[in-house]
C-alpha cells in the first residue's frame, strides 16, 4: 500500500485490490447461498432448541396429552404408543421410522430430522402418516405439523423409544 501524504489519496497495490473484491465475492456468495437454500433458519432453530433442553435429563412424569392452546391452534404431547384429541383430530404416534438428529454434544453439519408413523382419526375417516419434524401435513380440514420431539440426542447412547415425546400442533 502507498499512501501519498502530500495529496492525501490512498492507493492500494494490485493484490490488495484483488483481496478485497475476492473476499466480497465469498461473503456475497455465502449469503446468497444460505438465503436460497433456507438453510440458517433450520440451523438457528435446532442451535436453540438444543440449548433450551440440554439440561433435560428425564422425561415429565405427569401426563403429556393436555393440550395447549395459543394463537387459534392446538398442540399437544404425547408418547409413542399414546392416543390424544385435540381441534377433533385423534393422534397416535405408532412407530419411529428415522431419528437422525445431531446430538447435543456434538456439532454436525446437518441439523437431521425426525420421522415418525402415526394414525389420525377425525371426522374424514381414518389414515395413517409419516410426519417430518417440522413440515406440515395438510388435509382439507386442518394442517397437522410435528413441532418437536423429545428428549434431545445426545451421542453415546440410543433413546428407548417408551422416552420419546412428541409435540404435534393442529391448526384447522
Amino acid at each position: 500500500m502507498t499512501f501519498n501524504w502530500k495529496h492525501g489519496d490512498y492507493h492500494p497495490t494490485p493484490f490488495i485490490t484483488f483481496l478485497n473484491i475476492f473476499l466480497l465475492i465469498l461473503i456475497l456468495a455465502g449469503v446468497a447461498l444460505l438465503c436460497t437454500q433456507n438453510m440458517w433458519l433450520p440451523k438457528v432453530t435446532d442451535y436453540l432448541l438444543r440449548q433450551q433442553y440440554a439440561h433435560q435429563t428425564d422425561m415429565p412424569t405427569t401426563s403429556t396429552t393436555t393440550p395447549v392452546h395459543y394463537s387459534g391452534t392446538e398442540q399437544v404431547r404425547v408418547r409413542l404408543g399414546q392416543s390424544a384429541t385435540i381441534l377433533g383430530v385423534k393422534i397416535l404416534p405408532t412407530k419411529i421410522i428415522e431419528d437422525s438428529r445431531c446430538p447435543v454434544d456434538v456439532v454436525c453439519i446437518q441439523a437431521g430430522t425426525v420421522k415418525v408413523e402415526a394414525t389420525l382419526e377425525s371426522s374424514l375417516g381414518k389414515a395413517t402418516y409419516i410426519f417430518t419434524l417440522a413440515k406440515p401435513a395438510k388435509s382439507s380440514t386442518e394442517e397437522i405439523t410435528l413441532m418437536s420431539v423429545l428428549p434431545v440426542k445426545k451421542s453415546g447412547g440410543e433413546i428407548n423409544s417408551k422416552d420419546y415425546v412428541f409435540n404435534f400442533q393442529v391448526k384447522k
